[in-house]
């Protein structure tokens, strides 16, 4: 989370900045002049716990918890008739841990249209998708599938060099008003691991199809009620993923399984012979009980937005496809001995 916090606060000095009459490099083309009350960050689509924390300590924080073509035009709502101005809007590509992927074409348009920037969180699709053009700021966790072997900890920010925010950027970088935590030995650490970043994750997409298209789609709607990954998610979440796609890029080595009920959900957690956890992107195959992890404390008002309680999130690791296979088919097969009645 380093890179959202560090994103977050470039962009609260920028707004002090402006707002003092310091002079700044040009803000954001064709900016609508309207009154301000607050600036105000948007969160589109459902997004890792700690994102929407950090927002909220900043200060106002809009949620537009769907992230879909409906959520689209209730934004464009919001910029036209609030009279709070979007200083930013937060989006995950996918989000987790619901992987649905936002139309980043149509945010670029309205961001360029009302004058706000938007802030991509990259660190499920990774080397899959290039989102850097619809972006002024890209962070990842480094701690994920960049690193990989789970021993170390960091973040990065892209800056797009097209974007009205870069100059400034480059001189708050450079500026006493940030401070790099990342130690060196880490960083050492961090380069090392990620030498291979690019065959891991080619790995980990190859796995993740073949356990999913062969082992457990079939079985949705029948042991499983729901998966969610970004060929499957939804068609709109398909589409908006493929647009931005790279060649070689497959869709991730993260899913979530939602189940029919919590006996079910609880039956092939605990049989799911993996190492258990909340982190994702590690070189072996890691599960938890994603939204009662995260949200265990809100799980109804979660569940508005698609965050089903019964939901076992899966990264997948680099492990042989046939152990894969059969630690899997192992856990389904004690949910299918529970007979539970799906009606």
């Amino acid at each position: 989370m380093s890179a959202i916090s560090t994103a977050r606060n470039l962009l609260t000095f920028w707004e002090e900045k402006k707002n003092s009459g310091d002079s700044l490099n040009k803000t954001t083309s064709d900016q609508k002049k309207k009154p301000l009350l607050c600036d105000t960050v948007g969160i589109f689509g459902f997004p890792f716990k700690d994102t929407q924390v950090i927002m909220t300590k900043f200060g106002k924080c809009k949620f537009f918890g769907f992230g879909n073509s409906r959520d689209v035009v209730e934004l464009q709502k919001f910029l036209e008739t609030s009279k709070q101005r979007i200083l930013a809007v937060f989006v995950e590509t996918p989000s987790n841990p619901l992987l649905n992927m936002p139309d980043l074409k149509k945010l670029r348009r309205l961001a360029d249209q009302y004058g706000f920037f938007i802030v991509i969180d990259d660190t499920i699709g990774g080397l899959n998708v290039d989102i850097l053009p619809y972006a002024d700021i890209v962070s990842t966790s480094l701690t994920k599938l960049f690193n990989g072997a789970s021993n170390v900890m960091g973040g990065s920010v892209v800056l797009n060099p097209k974007s009205s925010l870069y100059p400034y950027a480059r001189e708050y970088f450079r500026s006493a008003n940030f401070e790099d935590l990342l130690w060196c030995e880490d960083a050492i650490v961090l380069e090392r691991n990620s030498r291979d970043f690019e065959d891991r994750t080619l790995r980990a997409n190859a796995n993740t199809e073949k356990l999913l298209n062969d082992l457990l789609l079939p079985e949705e709607e029948k042991i499983c009620k729901k998966i969610y990954y970004p060929t499957v998610t939804s068609k709109e979440t398909f589409e908006n993923y493929e647009s931005v796609r790279n060649e070689r890029g497959g869709y991730g080595c993260l899913f979530s399984v939602a189940f029919f009920n919590e006996g079910d959900a609880k039956a092939f957690y605990d049989s799911l012979k993996v190492f258990k956890g909340p982190s994702n992107g590690t070189n072996f195959t890691l599960a938890c009980p994603y939204v009662h992890l995260a949200h265990h404390s809100e799980l109804e008002e979660v569940s508005k937005f698609g965050a089903d309680p019964n939901i076992i999130r899966v990264s997948v690791g680099l492990e042989d496809i046939q152990w894969l296979f059969k630690v899997f088919s192992s856990a389904l097969d004690v949910v299918k001995s529970r007979g539970s009645k799906h009606s």
